[in-house]
């Protein structure tokens, strides 16, 4: 696929999502009105991922991965349906891990051993996994298309080098969330909806599950999206820690904490951790590349989520400016 129409591509499909959600939404009910556990204070259209979900899972069918396509397809069908009707989490998650499971199956085929059992178990509850993450982070403007864009853009620079069969994929999906930005940073006209954040990563784990040829190579593409896995992790590890339903609405993740809390200005949220996930990404593409990357990379991945923890603990225990929304939430 020519790389200018991958660019066109990417572009006008991440902004045609959101346009046609801006006309239609309301009529069909996809509108996010805000709770007690929103970031946003205003009712606002739902499901502008629309668009990111039609190019990549065409452009996962194109390729001739048929699979891949028809998978992704139903990945964005069913986030479209939570939008749209509301769908019971577990009920969701049982979909996901058996979507993740066919996806898994036909890339690795069906396990001779119990080790390669083990290992088809792993793909699929890191895919779902992986899924739910990216949905969680999706909570203030701009977090999942900033984000998005660093992610792809950092999987399909790793797919240039290592697997270009995978490029074209992966830069449109980086070029969709950019073509998406605009409708929600800095202030949101449009949220991205379950439509595109649980596709969005959905299609990462199914990415890495393409190009990971080794333990190592997985390390380095799992560090492209360092900052929501940190976030993610951590967030659920306390809440059960506490006792918690982690199946639970709420907003108790670091980054609605600074944006709620303490009243930090979303996009300036979402942007540094977009940031913080492009140095992280490009270092560990950088060692990965290097001889001694086989004893570095881990070595650095574990301190990133060490500081991560560290950060989490010092920034929640810092006293909140009364805990007022200041902005519109980015993307539920």
């Amino acid at each position: 696929m020519d790389t200018f129409l991958i660019v066109i591509t990417g572009l006008v499909a991440g902004a045609a999502g959101p346009m046609a959600i801006q006309r239609i939404g309301n009529g069909l009910g996809l509108v996010d009105r805000p709770n007690e556990r929103s970031s946003h204070s205003v009712p606002t259209p739902r499901g502008g991922g629309l668009g990111i979900v039609a190019a990549a899972s065409a452009a996962a069918g194109l390729s001739g991965d048929y699979a891949c396509g028809l998978v992704l397809a139903t990945i964005g069908l069913l986030g479209f349906l939570e939008d749209l009707l509301g769908l019971p989490a577990k009920l969701r998650l049982i979909a996901e891990l058996g979507l993740a499971f066919l996806l898994a199956a036909s890339t690795l085929g069906l396990p001779a051993s119990g080790a390669e059992a083990a290992l088809l178990v792993f793909w699929t509850v890191f895919m779902a996994g992986t899924a739910n993450f990216y949905n969680f982070m999706d909570g203030i403007n701009g977090m999942a298309g900033s984000s998005g864009l660093v992610a792809f853009g950092l999987l399909s620079a790793f797919a240039y080098l290592f697997s270009p069969e995978h490029f074209a994929v992966s830069l449109l999906a980086a070029l969709a969330c950019l073509g998406f930005l605009p409708f929600n940073a800095p202030r949101a006209r449009v949220f991205m909806g379950d439509v595109g954040s649980v596709f969005l990563g959905f299609l990462f784990a199914s990415l890495a599950l393409k190009m990971a040829s080794s333990p190592l190579a997985f390390i380095c593409i799992a560090a492209f999206l360092a900052t929501f896995y940190a976030d993610a992790m951590t967030t659920v590890a306390a809440r059960a820690a506490r006792g918690e339903d982690i199946y639970r609405a709420h907003r108790g993740h670091l980054y609605q904490y600074l944006a709620n809390e303490l009243g930090i200005p979303h996009w300036k949220v979402s942007f540094g951790y977009a940031s913080v996930q492009l140095l992280t990404g490009a270092l560990a593409l950088f060692i990965y590349s290097m001889s001694v990357g086989r004893f570095l990379l881990p070595v650095a991945l574990a301190a990133f989520f060490a500081f991560f923890v560290a950060a989490y603990r010092s920034i929640k225990s810092a006293a909140p400016r009364g805990g007022a929304l200041h902005q519109t939430k980015g993307g539920m």
